[in-house]
């Protein structure tokens, strides 16, 4: 490329590359996908993304709370159960926030 001073932009490349390879169909980040979810205050909340509350996501009949923020007593030495906990929230929480942006890369 150098050689011959072509300038290739990179989103044009990897549309080709795509389609040539079958990859992905497009990438639109501007698509909207509403999804309904419930808060633990039983609230529904229509949004694109997850709400920055704490909210209750349904998986395999079970539903699991999911919280994008929490905090831990740092002046205990010990790590209790509840701890373990709270940062299993912000998991759920960051898996629902992937799995929202992942549905983006259509």
């Amino acid at each position: 490329m150098e050689e011959n001073e072509i300038n290739v932009y990179f989103f044009d490349w990897l549309e080709n590359h795509c389609k040539e390879n079958n990859i992905i169909k497009s990438i639109n980040p501007l698509t909207r996908n509403n999804k309904t979810r419930k808060t633990t205050n039983n609230e529904i909340i229509i949004s694109e993304y997850p709400p920055l509350t704490t909210i209750k996501i349904k998986i395999d009949n079970e539903e699991v709370k999911a919280s994008p923020y929490k905090t831990i007593n740092e002046s205990e030495k010990e790590v209790s159960k509840k701890d373990i906990k709270k940062i299993h929230n912000q998991i759920n929480f960051s898996n629902s926030m992937l799995e929202t942006m992942s549905k983006q890369l259509t």
